[in-house]
């Protein structure tokens, strides 16, 4: 009788307003954890919509197959720490008043989900754990970024699936698995979500019927601040994730051996790849290595520089990925000097040259000679129409409408 007094007093101090009116709610279902060193498109979503309903962040379900390095043994020790289930939290980057509306849940699974007993267990323990959430704040929409997620949105009204990644062409992932699970969401969702080209194609062959193309956009507003009146050096710069499975080192390398000065920011190797290619990258007198920095950090970093880099490799993974730092770059701007993205090659925009092999390090060192400021202001025009207030209206529209 206690527990059922207080679980309801939670509940009403969690799901209404001051007035005694039920507050709107939602669960994102995320494949990054919310506190994860580089910040993706979910944990934008979920902090901007947290200033307009409850949210309830469920973090990754582990997709990848654990490897016995110092990062996956840290990452599963946390998920089984006591005490971390249905936390509230707020990332470093969320402002202090708005985690109130922020619920962060760890979900109850086991990482190894090609084993057919841990599917059971997982499908058994997350559905207890979705269930007690639905009961409790009782949200109509479940927004999944995941393709898989063992049955849970069953429980909802309306079911939303915005695919980010080709997750299936990752190494040690349940490819199969994956596929299998995504036809089966994206049969009962009410409506698919391509961040990419290319995603919007794969969600077409899955079964979806018309998934709406959204690409990754920006904070326009922190990007673009200051910009026109900063002092830019003849400098170039890489933000994001560090990784040989991704990064074409020999571009970064190539660029500094044309003499350009290179900054990188990110984290390094934290998929598990190996990190002695990246160290010798850093060992390179012109290349100066910042660490992980906030959003705000990062934007005072921008203003410094005058080429932004996508060196992407070319795989089938990075087929379907429209970098989010594509309209940072533009809004703070940058010139933007990409390897051959399909999803980039399609924005066909003056300021993103397309370059790859010998060419591309040349491409660079002739972007960095234009930054007037009619050509900065054209950069920020053009990410101004790919903002996260325009995203977050658009998701609101899609949350109402449905």
């Amino acid at each position: 009788m206690i527990f059922s007094s207080w679980r309801a007093r939670r509940s009403r101090k969690l799901t209404h307003e001051p007035n005694g009116r039920r507050r709107s709610s939602i669960v994102l279902l995320s494949t990054a954890d919310l506190d994860a060193a580089v910040l993706t498109n979910k944990q934008h979503i979920a902090m901007r919509l947290s200033e307009r309903m409850d949210v309830v962040y469920i973090d990754s379900l582990g997709l990848r197959y654990p490897r016995l390095n110092r990062s996956d043994l840290a990452r599963i020790g946390r998920r089984l720490s006591p005490g971390s289930q249905s936390k509230r939290v707020a990332p470093r980057v969320l402002a202090e008043e708005r985690a109130g509306r922020l619920r962060r849940v760890r979900p109850l699974v086991l990482p190894w989900h090609r084993c057919g007993w841990v599917r059971a267990f997982n499908r058994f323990a997350f559905d207890w754990q979705v269930r007690r959430l639905v009961a409790e704040l009782s949200p109509d929409t479940i927004w999944s970024f995941s393709p898989l997620t063992y049955g849970v949105e069953r429980h909802f009204k309306q079911v939303v699936y915005h695919s980010v990644d080709l997750l299936h062409h990752l190494e040690d992932m349940p490819s199969a698995l994956l596929l299998r699970s995504e036809r089966e969401l994206v049969a009962h969702c009410s409506l698919a979500i391509g961040s990419s080209p290319g995603i919007v194609k794969h969600l077409e062959e899955q079964g979806a019927t018309e998934p709406l193309f959204w690409p990754n956009v920006a904070d326009v507003s922190l990007f673009s601040k200051d910009v026109l009146t900063s002092q830019r050096r003849r400098k170039v710069i890489f933000a994001g994730h560090l990784t040989v499975a991704k990064v074409d080192l020999n571009a970064l390398r190539a660029c500094m051996d044309e003499g350009l000065p290179l900054t990188l920011v990110g984290p390094i190797a934290i998929d598990g790849s190996l990190r002695g290619p990246i160290d010798e990258l850093l060992a390179h007198p012109l290349a100066s290595y910042c660490g992980v920095l906030s959003q705000e950090a990062l934007a005072v970093l921008f203003r410094d520089h005058q080429v932004g880099l996508i060196p992407y490799t070319s795989n089938r993974y990075l087929d379907g990925v429209l970098p989010m730092k594509l309209y940072e770059y533009l809004a703070a701007g940058l010139a933007v000097v990409s390897t051959p993205l399909p999803s980039v090659q399609q924005s066909e925009c003056a300021d993103i040259v397309i370059a790859d092999g010998p060419g591309y390090a040349a491409a660079v060192a002739a972007a960095s000679d234009k930054t007037s400021p009619g050509v900065i202001r054209r950069r920020i025009a053009l990410a101004a129409a790919n903002s996260w207030e325009h995203r977050i209206e658009q998701v609101l529209g899609v949350v109402d409408e449905r």
